[in-house]
Order: structure tokens, then sequence, then C-alpha cells
């Protein structure tokens, strides 16, 4: 089964899969939903036929008139019985002529796509019958709601809007809330100014003549203006033709969109070198639309085309200078690109310079070197809206940071006699895109500075990461690829601490992409953030160390304290911080077990043993701990515990950092296990349980249960008895290395609260049964922890346990 809508019916891959479904020999539904809309109303032949069909009635009795002749027939309750003891008659009957019998499909339709019983009685019938067929449903866009009906194009993908209540009548009206002039109303009007001034522009979209603007120049200039519905290919192909003809043609599309027709820019267009411009709508980040409408390969697919112009606006005024720039070149594909949003009004207070082919802008006067400006200390390249972003965080930082931002306006060509000055003199360079870091901007610099000899080991990218940002405000999305202003500040404070080249080197050797280590070393520690940002002190406190990274170090990653995966850049960190208490930092122990990097502990509960740092400690050696001083760490061992069943098969395989506990559980009989210490017969005990403890784990649970502490230099595991029925079973002492088996003899087992079960590090349960073995020992796994050196073992045991503190006499 397969559902579609009479707008996309058209598209030709849609055609593909009918050509093919019309050879099938069995069961195969399509379900075509009529609405009589796209975004828009649709356009073409297909759709005036639909029109006519929803016209007739020949379908109105079909049901009523099938079961009448169905009756007749003997054996003929099933619609395929009907279609093939009834011939040619009965075909007619479910819809004569229709547009799908040509393709092989018979056809039933159209029907109310709004009344469940009929679709229910239809679909019963239909599973049984055996040939593809097409279920023609009618719908109403919006349906249920008076607005959405009355407006659908409006209402297909509407901002926030709100519903008021006319007092004293049972009316209602809804009001739109506008977040601001947006870049497709800005280039609606000056798509309108171009044909008004120049008769030889046309233009096109596909489908969403709302959606990219284009509506109001249809209205102005019905001849020159076309939907072809949703078929981007077609339109860009029909605009390729017009180029030929003399024409100035413009395709505003979604940048998303802009792939289907990716075969067509290069073939008919780029290859002829014919100047098709195309106008790329939601470019970048979308917002709420989510992941399917991001345009973030626009770039990285049109860079790839010989002879291509690629420009990106940042505010209506470059919009207006692009798409006059546009007009005007002829050399070959062109395009332009603007996001969802409102446009900046930062700059209407500045002259907009028309667009030079391959010329950046500077946005910051003092750094004009066109006009005799001179260098900074860190330069912003800035491919399109986050250049309005990048012009606030040089201005946040102020004249003594020497921040000069330009807007690139071009990905191809770049701007390479900016690159050589800046890269030439060993400026770091910062770049920034609303797309892909690969194929972006970015990498067309990097590309550009190896073809000019020079080094960009400085360069740094911001872009969008390579994985999927999900639905959410446009704003947080910038936020979480890191190319919002905060995002951008940070990139600039890492940039200023870069180690500055030596200018050009030879062509030969040019740099990797990505810097290697000795330059990340020096630029501070790569760190990732582990906190839960479930709660408000983790997150304040978040934001302490983020401040503190970003000032001394790198921050690579912020990770969830909840989460099972391994670190997001496990080659970039070198440190991992994690804010919480002792048992955030257990869990992130097993997790991070095999990252190989140091685990730094920030106490925010409320004895963090083990997290030997707190925040203030932490603010007052973070330029050593997050810059390149030497920190000093120490290395823990783990246990490593199996649970082995009756039948001797292993189910259970766990890490513990602190120890390893048998609970008797509920319902809290006494239990009895029997011990061996490599493989020899050791004790039985009984009692409430049995713990095996590392030195790490010897102040937790193991001191509480009158274990011994054991000094973390000692290479050794613990064995203490948990209220042991007899006086005479005292702890035990055993070299790290010995192999432990603990046999159950009694345990209170299969009960829905819980029986006896294995617990490690207070936080990863096992139920047991009756002649289960856990068996025990030290673990080739390690885990190193950054050591704080204002503290000492002891002094934190003395402290923080009130260990052989004398008794505090209340006096009266």
């Amino acid at each position: 089964m397969t559902l579609i809508g009479d707008a996309s019916i058209v598209n030709g891959v849609a055609m593909e899969g009918l050509n093919n479904a019309g050879t099938l020999r069995r069961q195969f539904l399509v379900v075509l939903n009529d609405n009589g809309m796209s975004i828009s109303k649709p356009q073409g032949a297909v759709s005036q036929y639909f029109d006519r069909l929803r016209m007739s009635h020949l379908y109105a009795d079909f049901k009523r008139g099938a079961k009448d002749i169905l009756r007749r027939v003997p054996g003929g309750s099933l619609l395929h019985e009907a279609y093939h003891k009834m011939g040619e008659g009965t075909k007619a009957m479910i819809n004569e002529g229709a547009w799908f019998e040509h393709f092989g499909l018979v056809t039933v339709g159209p029907i109310d796509g709004h009344s469940l019983p009929a679709l229910i009685e239809f679909l019963s019938e239909a599973r049984d019958f055996d040939r593809p067929m097409v279920l023609h449903v009618q719908t109403v866009k919006g349906k249920g709601f008076a607005f959405t009906e009355n407006d659908s194009s409006k209402f297909h993908s509407p901002p926030a809007f709100e519903r008021f209540e006319e007092e004293g009548t049972s009316k209602c009206r809804v009001e739109l809330k506008e977040p601001g002039r947006s870049f497709t109303t800005a280039f609606a009007d000056a798509l309108l100014d171009l044909m008004t001034r120049d008769d030889r522009v046309v233009a096109a979209t596909a489908a969403m003549p709302d959606g990219t603007g284009v509506s109001s120049a249809m209205a102005a200039f019905p001849s020159r203006v076309w939907d072809t519905g949703i078929c981007e290919s077609h339109a860009l192909d029909m605009m390729a033709g017009l180029a030929k003809c003399g024409f100035k043609p413009f395709f505003a599309v979604y940048s998303t969109f802009l792939q289907r027709a990716f075969d067509q820019a290069f073939q008919e267009a780029s290859l002829q070198g014919l100047p098709v411009r195309l106008c790329l709508d939601r470019a970048g980040l979308v917002g709420g639309d989510g992941a399917v409408h991001h345009g973030f390969c626009d770039v990285a697919l049109l860079r790839t085309l010989p002879g291509a112009c690629l420009m990106a606006a940042i505010d209506e005024p470059s919009l207006k200078a692009a798409l006059a720039f546009m007009s005007g070149y002829e050399e070959g594909l062109s395009a332009v690109r603007y996001p969802r949003d409102s446009v900046s009004d930062r700059l209407l207070d500045r002259a907009c310079p028309e667009f030079r082919l391959g010329c950046a802008r500077a946005l910051t006067p003092a750094f004009d070197m066109l006009r005799g400006g001179r260098l900074p200390r860190v330069a912003v390249l800035a491919f399109g809206t986050p250049a309005i972003a990048a012009l606030a965080a040089a201005e946040e930082l102020g004249d003594e940071h020497e921040v000069g931002v330009w807007d690139a306006r071009f990905a191809k060509p770049v701007d390479v006699r900016l690159l050589g000055e800046l890269l030439g003199a060993g400026v770091p360079v910062v770049t920034i895109e609303d797309h892909a870091l690969i194929g972006g901007f970015g990498a067309a610099v990097l590309e550009a500075a190896q073809e000019l000899g020079l080094d960009a080991s400085a360069v740094t990218r911001l872009g969008l990461p390579d994985n999927w940002i999900h639905q959410d405000s446009r704003g947080r999305q910038l936020a979480e690829a890191g190319i919002d202003q905060a995002g951008i500040l940070r990139a600039i404070r890492r940039a200023e601490n870069l180690p500055l080249g030596p200018g050009p080197v030879r062509r030969t050797a040019p740099h990797p992409l990505h810097p290697p280590r000795r330059y990340i070393d020096r630029m501070g520690r790569g760190v990732a953030l582990v906190y839960n940002p479930d709660g408000e002190e983790a997150r304040e406190a978040a934001g302490r160390v983020r401040a503190l990274v970003e000032r001394h170090g790198r921050l690579v990653s912020e990770e969830h304290s909840r989460a099972t995966v391994p670190l997001t850049k496990p080659d970039e960190v070198d440190l991992v911080v994690v804010l919480g208490g002792d048992g955030t930092l257990l869990a992130q122990a097993r997790r991070f077990v095999d990252a190989e990097v140091p685990l730094l502990g920030v106490n925010l509960g409320r004895l963090g043993f083990m997290a030997e740092f707190d925040l203030a400690s932490l603010e007052r050696m973070a330029p050593v701990i997050f810059g390149d001083g030497a920190i000093e760490t120490h290395s823990l061992g783990l246990l490593r515990a199996e649970v082995v069943g009756r039948n001797g098969s292993p189910r259970f395989r766990g890490l513990a950092l602190n120890e390893a506990a048998i609970n008797a559980g509920f319902p809290f009989r006494m239990i009895e296990v029997a011990i061996r210490f490599d493989g020899e017969t050791g004790p039985v005990v009984s009692g409430d349980g049995v713990l095996v403890s590392t030195p790490t784990g010897s102040t937790a649970y193991n001191v509480s249960a009158g274990g011994p502490i054991v000094s973390p230099g000692v290479d050794a595991l613990t064995i203490t008895p948990i209220a042991a029925h007899t006086l005479s079973f005292r702890p035990i002492v055993l070299p790290a290395n010995t192999s432990i088996e603990i046999e159950t003899r009694r345990v209170n087992e299969n009960h829905p609260v819980g029986g006896t079960t294995l617990v490690l590090d207070g936080q990863v349960q096992e139920p047991l049964t009756l002649g289960d073995s856990v068996r025990i020992r030290g673990a080739e796994h390690h885990v190193r922890f950054v050591r704080n050196p204002d503290t000492s073992f002891w002094e934190t045991v003395a402290e923080k346990l009130q260990w052989a503190t004398r008794p505090r006499l209340r006096t009266p």
C-alpha cells in the first residue's frame, strides 16, 4: 500500500512508480489523497483532470449499485470476483476511462476521504483484491478548522497565531504573529522591481508561489511567471530553454528541493553555459520544519559545476544587490541563498555596495584593506546571515580584540586577494556558514588557501555539523550548531590563542584539513563537559565551567550525564569534566572506560568523595587545567563481574569502579553464599549479603558495612559481609588479581519487588537465582582521574567522613 497526494503524483518519480506498478500481477493499492491543493493550488493538465473528475457523479452510488449487482453474482461477495466475472461492465462502474487505467490500475473513486465508515468498508473489501488498484480519495485541506479550510495556503505552515472570540457573537477571528519582514517578502519585492525594469526577466517556481514570494510577480506579469507544480527538474529545464532564447530566467526554489533538479542544473544549464539564476529560499536551518527542509547542501552541490557563481545575502539591501548582479551575469549558472528568517536592519544606515565577482565586503571599517585599513588580530569571513551575528560578536569583544568581520558574499569564487593578505600575514581566520561544513564555504576557503600555497592551519570553520538537527526554533538550532553569537564568540576567543604561522609555505606541502595534534595542544585542551541539563544547579554550574573552558581551552562537546553513548568527538577530547556527585562520576567512569582520557569530577552533591574539585577550586586552577599546564592524574582499576547460571552459561557481564554487592533483597530473609578464591574453597557466609570492593570503593558502601579503609595506592580487593549471621566472619583483603567466585546457596528470588540482586556501584543491577555464580576479578580496564593538588586522600577522609573525630558534646 502506498499513499500520495494529487499534487505529488505528477512528479517524475511517481510516474516511474505507476509505470512499474501496472506490470504487477499481484495485490497493490495506491491511495490518492486528492484535496485539490499542494502548498498552493496545483498546476498542470493532471490537476485539471482531477478538477473535472471531482465534478462527476459517476461514483456517487458506486457502493450501493455494486452491492446490488454482487448479490446477483453466485459467490460474488468480493470485489475481485466482480472484476473477473462481470468483466468490462463492472470495470465501467468502478471508473470508466480513468486516467490510471492506462497504467493498468483499476480505479475506484473519488470517495469521501473524511467518511471513516466508507473508507473502512472499501479497504475491507480491497484487501482481497489481487490486482493493482487506485483508491481515489477526495478530502479538504485543513478540514475541521474554518480558517485553514478558507486559506489553506497561508495555513500550510503558519507562524504562531492566536484565536479570539468576538464578543457577543459566536464568531471568532485569527491573528498571525508576524515576526517581521521576511527574506521571502524582500525577494518578492526585488523580483517584481526587476521584472518591471527589464521585460526579459522571467521567473518560475515549483508549486511554491506563496512560499517563495513569486505570487506577487505572477499577479503582475502572468505571461512571464510560471508555476510548474511539484516538478523542479522540469522548471529548471524550462528556465534553461528560456535562457537559450535570450531571456533572463530566475527560478525560485527551496534550497532543500534543489537537489531534485541538480541533474538539470548540470546537464541543461551549466554544461551549456546558460545563465540560469537560482534563488534559494529556506537556505540553512529552517526551524520547526526540521531536518527534511534544512537547506544544508546547495553550496556543496553547485560548487562542483564549472563556471557557477554562488552568493549569499545577509539582509534586504544585499539581497537586492545580489539579484541585480545576477541579472547582468551571463557567464553561466548563478545562485543566491537566503534563510527562512526576518531581514536584519542592523546595516540599514550604511550604503550597500554592489556585488563584484569574487569580492568580499568589509563590515568593520577599520579593517577594510581596500580602503587602507589595518590587519586584524582575528578575521571572520561569514557567508550569509551569520555575518550579522559575527559583527555583533566582534562589537561585544570591543576594539582591544581587533576582530575584523567580512561579508564573504561569494562561496564561488572566494575572495582570494583577501585570503592572501590575511593568511599570508599569519592572521587566524574563522569561517562561518549556515550550511554543512562538508563541501561548503569553509571548505572552499581551505581549498583556495592550498591553491595559493598558504598555511591554513589557523583556519577555524564553523557550520552545520555532520549530524541531523531536528525540530526546534531557528535560534536554538543555530545555537546547537554553534553558529549563533555565543558560538562565534567562543570561536573568536579560541582563534586569538592560535599560533600564527610564518606566512606562505611551499605549495608542495599543503596543510591537512584538520590541524595536527601539536596545534591542538598549544591552543588549550579539548574538553567534553558532562552534566544533567534538567537540573537548575547543574545548568548554572555548566555555564560557569563553559566560560572557563572557552577562555583557556576548547569546548569540544557537551554530553548528557544520563546518556550511555560514547563521546561525540573522542579524537578531539583531552579531558572530560563531570558535574555532579560521586554517583554521576561512577556512571561516567564506566561509560568512558575505553575513551582513554582523564575525568575531572566537580562536586555538586553532598559528599563528593571522588569528585575532588568544587567550582571555586576549578576556577582558581582553570588556566592550568584547561590550558597547557601540567596536571596530575591517577589511575583507578575496575572490577569485572560476571553472572553464570546453573547451566554454566554466562548471562551478564559488567564493570564496577567501587564495588560489586550481592544484596539479599525482598522479603529480606537471610541468604547464604559460598566463596572460593582462585578455585580454592573459602568461607560460607550467611547474612544480608556480601561486598567485593576496590580501594576506591572502600570509603563507600564498604566502610558503612564495617569494612576497612584501603589506601588508593594499595593494589587489593576487599570482601566484607553485610550483617553476617556469625560474629566470627571478618572482612578479607586479597591481591587485586585474585579470582573470586561467589555461589548462591540460599536466595530470595522471583519476587515482583526484587529479590537477591547483584548491584554494581549502586547503579547496575542483575537479579540472581539459586545456583547462580558471580565471578569477580580485577579488570584490565583502568580509568584516569585528575587529582586536585590542594587536597589529599587522608584529609578528604578526615573531613568528609569525619574519620576519627571526637564526639561532639552538646552543652546545656
